[in-house]
């Protein structure tokens, strides 16, 4: 008879065993899958961080090219500001020389 209980005792322990080595493997199972899920969106988040970089640096880029053709536009208008600002100059110096000159002919005449 004691060797019948101890063949029970012994059965349940290995039944406790292979219970827990299918708990434990049940648990390797979920947590390598849950890796793999992390892993997969951590892919997914770094791919499409990748693409909005990417598609920020064109979208920079072509800012910079409009910049740079706005920029030589207004060079070029300040140059014709300037152009156009000494040409009044000049004129207003000739008019101021033109106005001194019929004053000294008119005070010569008198």
């Amino acid at each position: 008879m004691g060797n019948f209980i101890n063949r029970v005792r012994v059965r349940n322990i290995e039944t406790e065993d292979n219970t827990r080595l299918l708990l434990v493997a049940d648990l390797e199972e979920k947590i390598s899958k849950s890796h793999d899920s992390m892993m997969d969106r951590y892919t997914n988040m770094v791919n499409t961080y990748n693409i909005e970089i990417s598609n920020l640096k064109v979208e920079l880029q072509k800012l910079n090219e409009e910049n740079k053709k706005t920029v030589r536009k207004v060079d070029t208008l300040n140059i014709l500001i300037n152009e156009r600002e000494t040409k009044i100059k000049m004129l207003e110096n000739k008019m101021l020389n033109l106005e001194t000159n019929d004053e000294f002919l008119s005070a010569i005449h008198e």
